[in-house]
């Protein structure tokens, strides 16, 4: 799954934010949102985790272009 997210960054799909922590190494948290353009794919729901956090979640019905889309980063 991270790699996949890596590949969705380098594509704009996907961007890495972050978020003070007191627990987190260095008091930052990172976590993946989608981007404007990602938003095409699916959308930014708050992670259940912490509500000062978001995390993709892709629509069912984008998946195939989505994966076409991963098929042409290198």
């Amino acid at each position: 799954a991270n790699q996949a997210y890596q590949q969705l960054a380098k594509l704009g799909v996907v961007e890495h934010r972050e978020r003070y922590s007191r627990s987190a190494i260095n008091g930052i948290k990172k976590f993946w949102s989608l981007t404007a353009k990602g938003c095409m794919f699916g959308k930014n729901i708050t992670s259940p985790a912490n509500p000062r956090e978001t995390q993709p979640h892709f629509f069912e019905s984008k998946f195939p272009e989505l994966l076409k889309l991963l098929d042409t980063v290198h």
